[in-house]
């Protein structure tokens, strides 16, 4: 339901010190708590009515989480609080997987991708998110943290509901 009131609801926000943290505070928490990296879309589905968390948690500044790296052997691996201008700004993007930088120039505006990330386009899970037919075309994976540990699933089981999975 639309909110009839302008501006955000009440919510706490969250810095875990692990992703370990974070999984665990997420699973006991379930739909009242959102992970949080970006923002972009989050304040405004928020501010909207659509969201209603209680719980933002944070988890751009975790470990490995800024980074992209790329080895012959296993491909390209992308943070998940790594901005799209730095997708489109990596040589390891450029060389390797120019259909994805092209695809992450596209996203709004050069300050918008300073806060938008490729896993927030793709945990949107919005049938027109930029950079999702790059990311299916290269049969991209995701690392997906949870209590249960790590696990791989490929992007195209992860988007099985359009807007709904986060």
């Amino acid at each position: 339901m639309h909110n009839p009131t302008p501006g955000l609801p009440e919510f706490d926000y969250l810095k875990p010190a692990s992703l370990a943290e974070a999984s665990q505070f997420l699973a006991q928490h379930g739909g009242e708590a959102r992970p949080f990296l970006g923002g972009t879309d989050t304040f405004v589905r928020m501010r909207d009515g659509f969201w209603k968390q209680k719980y933002l948690v944070d988890v751009k500044n975790l470990a490995g989480m800024s980074q992209i790296s790329f080895d012959p052997a296993a491909g390209l691996t992308i943070g998940a609080a790594v901005n799209m201008n730095r997708v489109v700004a990596s040589p390891e993007v450029n060389d390797y997987y120019p259909v994805l930088a092209e695809a992450a120039h596209t996203v709004a505006s050069y300050q918008l991708r300073t806060r938008a990330t490729l896993a927030g386009n793709i945990c949107n899970a919005s049938p027109a998110g930029d950079t999702i037919g790059s990311c299916l075309v290269l049969n991209a994976s995701l690392q997906v943290h949870g209590v249960e540990g790590i696990r791989r699933e490929p992007l195209s089981t992860f988007l099985s509901v359009p807007a709904k999975r986060y």
